[in-house]
């Protein structure tokens, strides 16, 4: 019988794994007086390296001077942005985008927005595939 993906070997104890993707396996165990056990095991991996991140900064200065103009995310092992919104502290959202690098400027219609502390979230997808969420604050100073 062929082994199952990423198993060297099924009939013994200990096979060595070796696989990048999820997979489920039926495990089958006989005893010596013949009785059966069937069971499922989930192997989900993240390797390592490939940890997904996303990091925004406490604060940004969009003063136009070329150094920290705008909010942004920067992703770690991210395919994908879902999105990243940004609300003033009434909740109103203020900004939003999906594309990665792409940050908010501080103006709303085209209007400075106040010197104070705005909330973020932000969904993306890994690139193993997975969903990414995470929130957090930053400064707004001018």
């Amino acid at each position: 019988m062929d082994s199952p993906d990423g198993l060297n070997n099924t009939s013994i104890k200990d096979p060595v794994f070796n696989y990048d993707k999820k997979t489920e396996y039926i495990i089958k165990i006989t005893s010596a007086t013949g009785c059966i056990s069937v069971d499922t095991l989930l192997v989900d991996l993240i390797s390592i390296g490939i940890v997904p991140n996303v990091f925004v900064p406490k604060a940004w200065s969009p003063n136009g001077d070329g150094h920290n103009d705008f909010l942004f995310p920067f992703t770690v092992n991210i395919t994908q942005l879902k999105y990243f919104r940004i609300y003033n502290r009434w909740g109103k959202k203020v900004f939003e985008t999906n594309i990665i690098g792409q940050g908010w400027d501080g103006k709303l219609n085209g209007n400075p927005q106040i010197m104070d502390v705005y909330t973020w979230t932000v969904e993306a997808i890994s690139v193993n595939g997975y969903k990414y969420k995470a929130a957090g604050k930053a400064v707004l100073l001018r």
